[in-house]
């Protein structure tokens, strides 16, 4: 038998078995405390989730025109002159009550299964040339119309934001880039509704979905970290609605030199780039920084910005 023989060799082999039976039990605990503390962290995440949807509320379609409203008023200055499109950006997850919605508004909704549940992603979007609020499904398909209010002005975030260019003295020229620069129709809205008696069974299969993630293996420290970044709540960065290049930005972070940003697009584009930089955007001033950035033969480009005040240290 192994361990009755005094030898050097089974000595070695005895305290390397030792050695291998602690570590298995190490291994066993670390895998029972990071069981143990995802579980605490996704039964916390997900009282803050029900929290969440309860107190974000739709509870009309009346509702959805306000919200839009304030996204217009506080998003409009993040419009670049010039954008073939609007920008789109989304209001989040809320929960609403079927029974206080009129039949027309829910005989349109389309929804989409989500951890079990259904979920209506809805768009938002005003028309220029009636004034019109219309709401769009996950297919595109408008379902819904808000007629304008009689006393509509679309000049109101102008207004609201710029009365100087309103004084005597101001030229028209000037009046009117900054009318166009705070039109209203250049901000869409994406928001997503779930029936408030599905609000806890979402909650729970969501985030306890992501413990099977989150011990998949603890050497996927990407898969780790994103599935960590989900439980704990992240941010969303605004996209192009309806975007006819797919330019994106894939990454944007501080480095020793400056703000780093990564410039992903298709193969399909041969055009050269170029980059403007807003310092101001109240005032809406830009600048051209790079020009013919050549695109041909890659995927990316990146680009920092040295001048800017948010470097990384160390």
């Amino acid at each position: 038998m192994m361990y009755g023989v005094k030898t050097t060799g089974q000595k070695r082999i005895r305290i390397i078995s030792l050695y291998a039976t602690l570590g298995l039990l190490a291994t066993g605990l670390v895998v029972w405390a990071g069981t143990g503390l995802s579980k605490k962290i996704i039964s916390a995440r997900q009282a803050e989730l029900i929290e969440e949807l309860r107190s974000n509320v739709v509870d009309s379609p009346a509702f959805l025109v306000e919200r839009l409203y304030e996204m217009q008023e506080n998003s409009i200055p993040l419009f670049v002159p010039g954008m073939p499109n609007p920008v789109c950006f989304s209001a989040g997850l809320y929960s609403f009550d079927p029974n206080s919605f009129p039949k027309t508004f829910l005989n349109g909704l389309v929804y989409e299964p989500e951890h079990g549940c259904p979920v209506y992603h809805l768009r938002l979007r005003e028309i220029r040339a009636t004034r019109e609020i219309e709401v769009l499904d996950v297919d595109g398909k408008a379902f819904y119309v808000f007629k304008p209010n009689a006393k509509y002005d679309p000049l109101w975030i102008a207004k609201l934001k710029h009365p100087e260019i309103y004084k005597a003295g101001v030229e028209s020229s000037q009046k009117n880039f900054m009318e166009e620069c705070m039109e209203p129709s250049h901000v869409e809205m994406e928001i997503s509704l779930i029936p408030d008696d599905y609000v806890e069974a979402y909650a729970e299969e969501k985030v306890s979905s992501l413990l099977d993630v989150m011990m998949l293996s603890s050497s996927q420290t990407e898969v780790t970290s994103l599935s960590r970044s989900a439980l704990l709540g992240g941010m969303s960065m605004m996209r192009m609605a309806g975007s006819d290049t797919n330019i994106v930005f894939s990454q944007i972070g501080p480095v020793s030199s400056g703000m780093l940003f990564r410039i992903d697009y298709p193969d399909t584009l041969t055009n050269r780039l170029e980059v403007m930089i807003c310092s101001n955007l109240v005032d809406r001033r830009w600048w051209v920084v790079e020009t013919n950035l050549v695109t041909v033969g890659t995927n990316s480009r990146s680009w920092v910005d040295v001048g800017s005040t948010n470097q990384a240290s160390g």
